[in-house]
């Protein structure tokens, strides 16, 4: 961030960096067998950037769409149902065996789920694998997306129906364990 473009508001200037603003996002969509790819770029960014950057940064403007944080939030905030929907005719469509849905960022499920059997909290050095129906149970009980309820502001609540726990040794994943 360029703190003269930002009246030298120091204050606001950690805000942006601690936050973090995007610059860029791709959202993709599947309709049936076409992938579609949608490049957006915070417009915000681009006035605020750097001199050096800036050029660069202009740049992207011609290739990609222009849009406000507003807009990029609200497409974010929306996007679970898409996804979903989608995770759901994937399923249906090749019946798995397994499915593995990976959260991020503490989150306790990236979309809304109906059942699950089971789910898997990792912890530095410790994963904890938790019936299914009692974190189907947290997400109706919560009434909030998944995505935003934090797994550990949950934990006490799952702490009770841990089935195992395992050790995680550094060079092992989560799924050497449980497989082998």
């Amino acid at each position: 961030m360029d703190l003269d473009k930002l009246s030298f508001d120091f204050t606001e200037y950690e805000r942006y960096m601690f936050e973090g603003s995007f610059v860029l996002m791709r959202e993709t969509t599947i309709q049936g067998k076409e992938i579609h790819d949608n490049y957006f770029v915070n417009r915000k960014i681009l006035n605020m950037s750097v001199q050096s950057l800036s050029k660069k940064m202009s740049k992207m403007i011609d290739l990609f769409m222009p849009v406000s944080v507003d807009d990029i939030t609200s497409r974010i905030l929306n996007a679970h149902e898409r996804v979903s929907e989608f995770f759901k005719s994937v399923a249906n469509l090749i019946q798995p065996e397994v499915t593995i849905i990976e959260s991020y960022n503490d989150a306790l499920s990236p979309l809304s789920l109906d059942s699950l059997d089971l789910a898997f909290i990792v912890s530095p050095g410790k994963a904890f694998a938790v019936e299914g129906e009692r974190v189907i149970h947290i997400m109706k009980v919560m009434n909030s997306p998944p995505w935003i309820v934090r797994t550990g502001s949950v934990l006490r609540y799952l702490r009770s129906h841990i089935i195992k726990s395992f050790e995680l040794p550094a060079e092992k994943s989560v799924l050497d364990l449980i497989f082998h």
